[in-house]
């Protein structure tokens, strides 16, 4: 941030506020400086950590919604009806607990979008399916994915998880296009 150390307004022995020319130019910069951070999204966003009490599909959504840290106090199975769309930075940890994100074998877990980034702690991932593959099962042509699609940029992270029975139609569990990094 830059400084300046002159008032920028002061008073004189009668009290009157008078401007300082040479102080001017720092206020102009901060002000010019703190519109482009502003235009430019790089303003840090605190996101507040999320407790899941109840293992729920709307409950697991809401929480992706807010991004940030979301932690599970809850044991269970959460069988979606929908991929979740992971638009932001999100971990999802369930440390301590048993839980399991299931496709129910008719939708894809996660799609993680473009900048944003995906951490997966201590949970099942089970029955993901690509839905209605556009490769026709040809040899060598990726399915997209069965558990976790990952869009060019977007970033995906497992630690301690079990991903079991995918299926995506000539591909694999996980999968991305070119850009896409998982760990």
């Amino acid at each position: 941030m830059l400084t300046s150390h002159r008032p920028i307004c002061s008073r004189d022995s009668a009290g009157r506020g008078q401007t300082s020319a040479r102080s001017v130019p720092a206020l102009a910069i901060r002000i010019l400086l703190l519109l482009w951070v502003e235009a430019s999204g790089l303003f840090w966003q605190a996101k507040a950590d999320t407790t899941l009490t109840n293992c729920t599909p709307s409950e697991l959504v809401s929480a992706i919604d807010l991004g940030g840290v979301v932690t599970f106090s809850c044991n269970g199975t959460i069988t979606l009806s929908d991929t979740l769309v992971i638009s932001t930075n999100v971990t999802l940890d369930a440390t301590g607990r048993r839980v399991i994100i299931d496709g129910g074998d008719a939708v894809r877990l996660f799609r993680v979008l473009p900048h944003a980034s995906l951490t997966l702690k201590n949970l099942s991932l089970a029955n993901g399916s690509d839905g209605s593959s556009t490769t026709n099962a040809a040899p060598g042509v990726s399915g997209k994915g069965g558990a976790i699609y990952i869009d060019d940029g977007g970033t995906v992270f497992l630690t301690d998880c079990t991903l079991s029975d995918h299926r995506a139609i000539g591909g694999a569990g996980i999968n991305g296009e070119d850009g896409a990094t998982g760990n």
